[in-house]
This record gives C-alpha cells, sequence and structure tokens, in this order.
C-alpha cells in the first residue's frame, strides 16, 4: 500500500512538473513571437521611411498592453504599444498603422484639445488623411492596403468600447474610407 501511495506521489509531481515546463516553453514562445513582432515593427518602418523619402521620427516600443500609438511632432518620436503590435495580426495591419502615424509626422499635424466640435472635425479630418498617406506609403513600400484595412473592421467588430471618439473618425468609415479600387 505504501509502495502504490509513493508512486502515485511520483507520478503527481511528474505531472505538476511537466505543467510548469509547458507553461514555461508557452511563455517563452509569447516572448520570442512579441520579440519577432517588434523586429517586424522596425523593418517595416524603415521600408515606410524608404517609400517617403524624406528624415523620420525615432519610432518606439513602448511595454504597454494599451491598442494604442501616436506621432510627437516636437519630440521626433513615433511610439507603439505593444498591444498594438500584438493586436495586429500581419505585416500589412502594421504597416497601415506604422504608416498612418508616420504620415501625422510627414504632414506635421497638431492634435487638437477636443473644445468644440469643429476642433473634433479638424482632429477627425487629419486622422483621414494620415490614413490616407499611410495607405500611400503602404503601397509604395509593397503592403497591400485591401488586407491591411480589415483591421479597421476588426477593431470596429471587437472593441466597440473604444469605437466613438471625438478625436478620431469611426472605425468602421476608416474601413471603407480605404476601399481602394482593385479590392474586392
Amino acid at each position: 500500500m505504501i509502495k502504490i501511495i509513493v508512486r502515485v506521489s511520483e507520478v503527481v509531481l511528474l505531472i505538476v512538473a511537466i505543467a510548469i515546463t509547458l507553461k514555461v516553453l508557452a511563455l517563452n514562445a509569447e516572448f520570442i513571437d512579441r520579440d519577432n513582432k517588434i523586429k517586424r515593427c522596425y523593418k517595416i518602418y524603415n521600408r515606410l521611411v524608404k517609400a517617403a523619402n524624406q528624415s523620420a521620427p525615432k519610432l518606439l516600443i513602448e511595454q504597454n498592453n494599451g491598442i494604442n500609438s501616436y506621432a510627437s511632432l516636437h519630440g521626433r518620436i513615433i511610439v507603439l504599444y505593444t498591444g498594438f503590435i500584438d493586436y495586429a495580426k500581419n505585416d500589412d495591419e502594421l504597416a497601415l498603422l506604422i504608416g498612418h502615424e508616420l504620415s501625422h509626422y510627414i504632414l506635421e499635424h497638431k492634435f487638437f484639445p477636443i473644445v468644440s466640435v469643429e476642433d473634433s472635425i479638424q482632429n477627425k479630418k487629419e486622422e483621414l488623411n494620415a490614413d490616407k498617406l499611410g495607405a500611400f506609403l503602404m503601397l509604395q513600400a509593397g503592403y497591400d492596403v485591401c488586407k491591411a484595412r480589415y483591421y479597421w473592421k476588426r477593431f470596429f467588430d471587437t472593441r466597440p468600447d473604444i469605437v466613438e471618439n471625438p478625436s478620431h473618425p469611426e472605425n468602421i468609415y476608416r474601413f471603407y474610407n480605404l476601399n481602394m479600387p482593385w479590392c474586392q
């Protein structure tokens, strides 16, 4: 009887050890995947900068689970959150958003605090202009705008909590705004 209990406890310990090992391997795989995505972001950024054919700000990756990115004219930086990188499904989607932020920089957009309807309209116009220039840069750099634009549709479908934003157009509108003639 004691031998059976010892054997059962050895099996339980073995199962626990295997479970812990699998968890560690899964975490390592997640970090490796994120590292690869971050490296791809820099590669995509460099291709888009080359397509823009002008000086560009520095690209920074911020450890933050939010799905966000922004361009700072005065700081000469573009910041991507790791949550944004994780949400993107492919290089085309990463290029869509990196190109968008790079376009804010190129077009010298300044974010206006929303204190009036006119401020909201101005910010939304600048967002759509950054979308369009970003799409042009994507095409110049060899990325697929038709595939990438589904980012906005997925964002609209899965994140209704942040669909309403006074400084940005609705995501579903952004999806249709990037409907190129050759997209099906």
